[in-house]
């Protein structure tokens, strides 16, 4: 599902509930990486910046919405220390983030569920590769993925 399409997440939260039953948990971890969207704040373009906060602030709204009447024990949305650190060529990238964090405080005080936003250092998977774990989690049925970041 398009994470920013508040009608394809109500489809798949929809389906998923028919699949597994009631919804325990949720990790929303959409993110955009591409490296153009990581520039000095004058150099960003109003593109850039949509690319990051598409996933990160609209699809967390989106999610939420989808959400309404579910009910899980907890979402969890992946995050950035981004958001306290900072760094170079991250503005666009640790605004999105820091959004997400907000949110999660937020929801977590005023709705049923407990919000939680994990903020990770940096992503040793990206692109293809990240896509292979996940659906290799999926087929697999785990419950928990650990990835390590020592080399």
């Amino acid at each position: 599902a398009d994470v920013t399409s508040a009608r394809e997440l109500e489809a798949a939260v929809r389906q998923a509930r028919e699949r597994f039953g009631r919804l325990s948990g949720v990790v929303h971890a959409a993110g955009d990486l591409s490296g153009e969207t990581f520039a000095p704040v004058a150099a960003l373009s109003r593109d850039a910046c949509e690319r990051q906060f598409a996933p990160k602030v609209h699809g967390t709204i989106a999610l939420a919405e989808a959400l309404r009447d579910e009910r899980p024990e907890f979402c969890l949305v992946t995050s950035s220390l981004s958001t306290v650190l900072g760094g170079a060529g991250y503005a666009a990238y640790a605004g999105a983030n820091a959004f997400q964090d907000a949110f999660a405080a937020h929801a977590s005080r005023t709705s049923g569920t407990s919000w939680v936003s994990v903020d990770f250092d940096h992503w040793r998977f990206a692109g293809r590769e990240a896509g292979d774990i996940a659906r290799r989690a999926a087929a697999a049925s785990w419950n928990r993925v650990i990835i390590s970041s020592a080399s």
